[in-house]
């Protein structure tokens, strides 16, 4: 047998073994990397207020396509909130809740947690309104169909955009 083949055989093996551990160890770090909304099955940022939890900042669409990627998240999410047979509701917009579209609808659990000048509001509608609260995905409404709901709500806010961020 020649040495180059030898030297061939010995090498290729390691070779192999080195391309997997690389393509293994740049995926994992991709996946480990924090996003704000837990994009590719990656983490969340750290929430402020309990550096220990994560707190995906979620758009309304995003929830409505993969909710089960969410499912028992601290999640951030803004929208139209609405008072709909008793029970407070976040839709996506105010269009949504008019289209009567009630399976994008995310039941607020903890009515309480509303500060009394969004709830006074309420029958009306708020607009836009951000929620902090844990995700359930599996909850699909009582008397109406719902995309799931919030509990353990730790701030509930009605948002206004600042001059100049866009408009």
């Amino acid at each position: 047998m020649s040495f180059h083949r030898l030297f061939f055989l010995a090498v290729t093996p390691l070779f192999y073994t080195g391309c997997a551990h690389a393509l293994d160890s740049g995926s994992a770090a991709e996946v480990s990397k924090p996003s704000p909304d837990g994009r590719f099955g990656s983490r969340c940022y750290s929430w402020a207020k309990d550096g220990n939890k994560e707190l995906c900042s979620i758009p309304f669409g995003r929830l409505v396509a993969r909710p089960e990627e969410y499912n028992g998240r601290l999640v951030s999410v803004t929208g139209y909130l609405i008072e709909v047979f008793g029970n407070p509701v976040l839709f996506a917009n105010e269009q949504s809740y008019l289209a009567d579209v009630d399976i994008e609808g995310i039941e607020l659990m903890e009515a309480s947690a509303i500060p009394l000048e969004i709830r006074e509001r309420l029958a009306t509608g708020v607009f836009p309104v951000i929620v902090v609260g844990t995700f359930d995905a599996e909850y699909v409404g009582i008397s109406e169909m719902r995309l799931g709901a919030l509990t353990n709500i730790e701030n509930v806010a009605h948002t206004v955009r600042l001059p100049g961020s866009g408009d």
